[in-house]
Order: C-alpha cells, then structure tokens, then sequence
C-alpha cells in the first residue's frame, strides 16, 4: 500500500488537536505536520517538532527523530499508532489522559501568556465577527477557531474540579 500523501497545509489545516488516533490527541495533527513538513507543504505551521509537538513526544517518551522516521516509513496512520503503542513509554497511558485534559484547560489569570492570549482573542473577534469566543481560554481553542475546528464540550458533575 502506497503511503498517505501529504496535506498541502499551504492550502487546507492539519487535523485538529482533538481528533484521536489510538487514544492519542494531538497524534493526527502531528503526523499531517510533519508528511506536509517533508513535502515542502508546512505553510505557516510551527517546523516540527517545536511547539506542542515536543510535549506530546515527552508524554508518550518518543524521540522526535523516531517519530519523523516512523512516519516516513509508515503506510497509513495505524502503521503509526501500532509503533507508538510498541514503542511508548509504560508511563504514557495515564500521561496521555493528562495531556489530553491539558489541551483543554483554561491559562491561568496569573500566566505570563495572558496578555498574549487577550491579544489572539481581541484579533479572532475582529476575523470571526459572528462567532461566540467566550470559551476561547487557552491557545489550543484559538487554534481550533482558526482552523475552524470544533472544541470538545468539557461535561462534569457539578461541584467537580476540571
């Protein structure tokens, strides 16, 4: 089987950091990244494996370098995620579910990344007249608005901590 081309991310988005592969958040949207990296079709994406992409490595206990070579190589995506789940570290379960709760959590008030935060919400209302952005807490979700993915609907009990 052919590999999976990649996405040409000068033209369309990665996928988004919620969509799941084996478990994993962030995984899909990695692995358009860096296909679309060595195709010469990155666009205007963070090289891999700067940003949120080197967290995710260190929460499955994966080198980058392993990484890019296990997606160069792989055919489809499940070739992917059948190495991940091989090669992760015995910690990564419980560490996943950290990161994927993470990529919902609201920046704290006191963060030293607010002001930037303010800057990218004043900026989306301006692009994005229509749409409510009150829940837009965190840069994951303003990536999300961007790119015009959904964000996940956090439910819990009442009187339960996120």
């Amino acid at each position: 089987m052919p590999p999976i081309p990649a996405k040409d991310l000068t033209r369309e988005v990665p996928r988004s950091p919620f969509d799941e592969l084996g478990g994993m958040p962030w995984l899909a949207r990695m692995i358009d990244k860096v296909r679309a990296e060595a195709a010469g079709t990155l666009g205007p994406y963070t090289p891999f494996p700067g940003g949120i992409n080197r967290q995710f490595l260190d929460v499955i206990g994966i080198e980058p370098d392993e990484f890019r070579a296990v997606v160069h190589q792989a055919a489809t995506d499940q070739d992917v995620v059948d190495w991940l789940l091989a090669h992760r570290s015995p910690q990564a379960e419980e560490r996943v579910a950290a990161f994927r709760a993470g990529l919902l959590r609201p920046l704290l008030p006191d963060s030293e990344w607010i002001g930037e935060l303010e800057d990218e919400k004043r900026d989306l209302a301006v692009r994005f007249r229509d749409k409510d952005l009150s829940d837009i807490d965190n840069f994951v979700k303003v990536l999300c608005v961007e790119e015009g993915h959904p964000i996940p609907v956090v439910t819990r009990a009442v009187g339960t901590p996120l």
